[in-house]
């Protein structure tokens, strides 16, 4: 009993100067077992400064992402985007040879849009139906494909295309993403040394905006990647009854005259027989009103006639009573 009193007594005494050695050590060292806002903001000047020295490349590149440094994946992050405009006397043709380019290449349809308009109230040359495409496109083939609508179906009335650098941005988010990773390495490692409630919600509020700022960024990438691996483009078949005379010789305008000459010829009478038949009813009813006007006029002139003999011999009538009645005044 009385080994066990002591034994006892041994193990509480060693626990106290456990305590006592704990604290005299935390008192020394300044309470850095303790998380302050001020040591906070230590932490978070650091890790920008500790990650930005290890982020930074043996040899700068420079900002076009050229040079021996740290490469990007994928190289420079360009995004692409480009229209081409095609005029086609064969529409369906054209339309055959564009959507089998887009299977060829390997295009992805963000939007396609058909329109198909009158043309009787139009001019013979004016477009009539048209295609247009919104499409995402690899862009390692984007060039290639720029190239390939000129042997389609038609005229390729304008093409044009640009690019955009997001190198810098896309390298400036990278620098950020490191960063803030570093911030919240050292942010998880004082939450293991939070000596209170308080300090323990603190660390964890500024651990949030961390990875919030970190999410954003991240998707930032993730767009410009996606961006800089699919180009845009926007191709458009309009249909033309015949195509402008710039670069035809003299007979070929001649020709594409008289065709476009007799194809309008034909349209305007097209038109027209059109306009009679929407009209029909109404020259129908009209020419009812007209026959019928026609065949009551001689009675209608009869009554006209009768009131003026009626108004003719009142008159007379009445002007021979004021001469009788002037005859027989004294």
């Amino acid at each position: 009993m009385k080994r066990n009193r002591s034994l006892s007594l041994l193990l509480l005494c060693a626990l106290v100067l456990a305590l006592l050695a704990g604290c005299g050590g935390s008192a020394a060292s300044g309470g850095k077992d303790s998380y302050t806002e001020v040591e906070a903001e230590e932490a978070y000047d650091a890790g920008m400064t500790s990650t930005e020295n290890t982020a930074a490349p043996a040899s700068p590149a420079s900002s076009d992402g050229e040079g021996s440094g740290d490469p990007l994946p994928g190289g420079l992050k360009l995004v692409y985007t480009g229209s081409v405009t095609i005029d086609s006397t064969d529409y369906d043709a054209t339309v055959a040879d564009v959507r089998k380019l887009i299977a060829d290449y390997g295009c992805l349809v963000e939007q396609a849009n058909e329109s198909d308009y009158d043309r009787t109230w139009r001019d013979a040359a004016s477009s009539v139906r048209e295609h247009t495409w919104t499409l995402r496109v690899p862009s390692e083939k984007f060039s290639a494909l720029l190239e390939s609508f000129g042997t389609v179906h038609g005229h390729v009335s304008d093409k044009n295309q640009s690019a955009r650098d997001m190198t810098k941005q896309y390298r400036d988010n990278e620098s950020r993403i490191a960063s803030l990773k570093a911030q919240e390495t050292r942010l998880l490692a004082f939450m293991d040394q939070a000596a209170s409630i308080s300090e323990l919600m603190e660390v964890e509020d500024r651990l949030s905006e961390v990875r919030y700022e970190l999410e954003q960024l991240q998707n930032d990438n993730n767009t410009i990647d996606q961006m800089a691996n699919w180009s845009t483009l926007t191709v458009r078949v309009s249909e033309v009854a015949a195509y402008s005379g710039d670069g035809l010789s003299f007979p070929q305008r001649v020709a594409q005259a008289w065709s476009t000459s007799g194809t309008g010829f034909v349209r305007a009478v097209q038109g027209i027989v059109i306009a009679v038949i929407w009209l029909l009813p109404w020259l129908v009813i009209a020419g009812v009103v007209a026959l019928i006007l026609y065949l009551t006029r001689n009675k209608r002139a009869a009554r006209r006639e009768a009131r003026r003999e009626a108004k003719r011999l009142k008159a007379e009538a009445l002007r021979r009573k004021r001469m009788e009645e002037g005859e027989k005044k004294p």
